[in-house]
């Protein structure tokens, strides 16, 4: 019984968990208040935030995003059903993902949401899916396009 035959272009069950662990942290992140007040609250495009700190706010949404897009991309590979359109939808997941925190950080005391945040996040997913395909083409896998 504990020895399960792998089914060919199944991903692995340890990407899979990592992966849905990754977005239960990311979730949890996003939604519970890291402290009393946040940089991002100087995010709003009616205040002036200095440069350094819009800065280090983008490049953490796009870092926080970027696994979403390459680990959603390496599980859909293993199940080789990778493509330009399964791009695009990991992106447009990736982005109704963010949109759907910023929309429920707008009802959490201490949180705020920021479209600012939506649109890196997108560019976070987007990167690691270029990067997975990167990573994939240097290593000289291939997989079957559709």
């Amino acid at each position: 019984m504990g020895n399960r035959a792998t089914v060919p272009g199944a991903p692995s069950r340890k990407l899979q968990t990592v992966f849905a662990l990754y977005l239960l942290l990311l979730a949890v992140a996003l939604l519970f208040p890291l402290g009393p007040r946040r940089i991002d609250q100087f995010l709003s495009l009616r205040q002036r935030a200095p440069l350094w700190r819009n800065l280090v706010d983008g490049v953490g949404n796009i870092v926080l995003f970027l696994p979403v897009g390459f680990l959603g991309r390496h599980v859909l590979r293993e199940r080789r059903r990778v493509s330009w359109k399964t791009d695009l939808y990991l992106i447009a997941s990736g982005l109704v993902f963010s949109l759907a925190a910023e929309c429920a950080q707008y009802f959490i005391p201490g949180r705020y949401s920021s479209l600012r945040d939506v649109v890196m996040n997108g560019v976070g997913t987007a990167a690691g899916v270029a990067l997975e395909a990167f990573v994939v083409r240097l290593s000289g896998t291939t997989t079957r396009r559709s």
